[in-house]
């Protein structure tokens, strides 16, 4: 048996902090930029368009969402002040009016706005001494802010350039522990 004891090397926290230190640049020239907010974009899908002089009421449509918009325009109104537009959604279930969308007198133009329940609707629409078209549009929610292919490129870049900051701590590193293994292990003699 070889009274000699084999020290630890004390080279070691200083490359377990070379390590750590390397690790830490890699992580970080690979991390995303803060992950932004995204906003939902509303997608408008038509679902019917109506056009006419004097009232009517319009075939029923369906709606998924219940977020209608309505987009109206009155011209060519008889005598100055006596035109007059209403709008009243209805459901098509039951055939009561919902809410009066639109109430107009004149030439004009406007989009409103209705929230309800999805379901079957209709549109009362009451006029007199002009002309009028009325579209109606459903709404439906979906996220926008697709992401880029130039940030999916950018991303790779940082990657590719963290393993290159890898590559060159992992040559450091071997050539400190090439130095370190000529001079051998440190020995002490214990009597």
């Amino acid at each position: 048996m070889d009274p000699r004891i084999q020290l630890p090397d004390y080279r070691t926290p200083q490359l377990s902090i070379l390590v750590l230190v390397g690790i830490a640049l890699l992580n970080a020239s690979c991390r995303d930029e803060a992950p932004r907010a995204r906003t939902p974009a509303v997608v408008w899908r038509k679902l019917g368009s109506w056009s006419g002089h004097g009232s009517m009421q319009t075939e029923p449509f369906i709606s998924d969402t219940g977020s209608l918009r309505l987009r109206w325009e009155t011209r060519h109104e008889a005598a100055p002040g006596t035109g007059v537009f209403r709008v009243t959604v209805h459901s098509d279930v039951s055939g009561r009016p919902l809410i009066l969308a639109v109430d107009a007198r004149g030439v004009g133009r406007d989009t409103t706005y209705v929230s309800e329940d999805p379901r079957p609707f209709l549109l009362d629409v009451e006029s007199a001494n002009l002309d009028w078209t009325i579209a109606a549009e459903e709404g439906s929610r979906r996220p926008s802010g697709r992401r880029r292919a130039g940030r999916r490129r950018n991303r790779s870049f940082r990657v590719f350039r963290g393993l290159r900051v890898f590559r060159a701590l992992v040559g450091v590193f071997s050539d400190f522990r090439m130095s370190g293994e000529s001079k051998g292990p440190a020995t002490r003699d214990d009597r």
